[in-house]
């Protein structure tokens, strides 16, 4: 049936038909079939065609690559008031595919996008507001978009609002909001608001301190690799402050920062390795760890390097090292 209907040039029949040989609905899939019932359909005005035959030409599925014809395909569905082309506009302005780069066209297209609504949009202007790209810097109107993305499920614009709260940007400061919109982000997985929140816990920030809930949500991020969760739970077993005090699991936890160049996780580690705290002591891996973290300006670690290089120890002894260090 529907195959007769886009034979006889319906065009919402042939833009169905496009979307069940892209998805593989039914029909095996095929990216060229799909580009072949889609572009008739966008032939015919069918915006959210013209849409799709823009991501097709922008990719190059079923379709040879064309920066340019996406730009055509994806206007032609903007001008019809297409949400998503606007927003797809504004993304290819924003990189310079196809077209000269211009954050101001950019912006544009992701405010009428906005203005309609359309979630990634809002995201996306609220991003050019808060880095003053195309518009007039104004974190006010950076936190009124984020607030309209984050109302529609964006995860990332929760914890994005975390931070405007805790810092008053743009917004009254609230500590009580800002651990209540990490909850709303860390709840979804987001790693940043689970590390943010953790610390809201640990520091009685907005909510009731508690160092297990900090550990609860520092552990879930740490577990996942954020770096910055790690080197917190490393502090946590080092002081007994929410789980049971152990050196051991504290340099393990720093140890998995370390290997992700967290600084002062390298020159905690360092400490470990230099007094045999926690693991096996091993001076040349504490000289090597405070290195690393001296590269990076940290000052004790660079200070603790001279130690070494002074005494000699896990390291050929040189005073014109260590004054460098030093």
């Amino acid at each position: 049936m529907l195959e007769k209907a886009a034979d006889q040039g319906d065009m919402n029949s042939l833009h169905n038909l496009g979307l069940l040989f892209l998805d593989g609905q039914g029909v095996p899939q095929s990216n060229v079939k799909a580009a072949r019932y889609l572009q008739k359909a966008a032939n015919l005005g069918h915006a959210q065609a013209q849409c799709r035959m823009g991501s097709l030409f922008k990719e190059g599925h079923g379709v040879v690559q064309s920066n340019v014809a996406a730009v055509q395909w994806y206007t032609r569905a903007a001008e019809q008031g297409g949400a998503e082309a606007q927003c797809n506009l504004g993304i290819i302005f924003e990189d310079g595919h196809g077209v000269v780069q211009s954050d101001l066209v950019a912006a544009g297209w992701y405010r009428k996008a906005a203005n309609k609504g359309y979630e990634p949009a809002q995201y996306l202007l609220g991003i050019f507001f808060q880095e003053g790209r195309g518009v007039v810097q104004s974190d006010v109107e950076a936190a009124r978009w984020y607030r309209k993305a984050a109302d529609q499920g964006n995860v990332m614009v929760k914890y994005f609002l975390g931070v405007y709260f805790q810092e008053g940007r743009g917004v009254v400061q609230s500590d009580e909001e800002a651990a209540r919109w990490y909850r709303k982000a860390a709840d979804h997985g987001n790693l940043d608001a689970q590390h943010s929140l953790g610390i809201c816990f640990v520091n009685g920030l907005g909510v009731v301190q508690s160092s297990s809930e900090a550990v609860h949500w520092w552990r879930k991020a740490a577990d996942q690799g954020n770096a910055d969760s790690q080197y917190s739970m490393g502090i946590s077993y080092m002081h007994g402050d929410g789980v049971a005090q152990s050196d051991t699991k504290a340099a393990e936890w720093w140890k998995k920062a370390a290997e992700q160049d967290h600084t002062n996780a390298q020159f905690n580690l360092g400490i470990s390795f230099e007094s045999g705290i926690g693991l096996l002591q091993n001076e040349v891996e504490a000289a090597r760890l405070y290195r690393k973290a001296g590269d990076r300006e940290l000052t004790e670690g660079q200070f603790k390097l001279g130690c070494p290089f002074a005494r000699g120890s896990g390291v050929a002894q040189s005073d014109v090292e260590a004054a460098h260090w030093f």
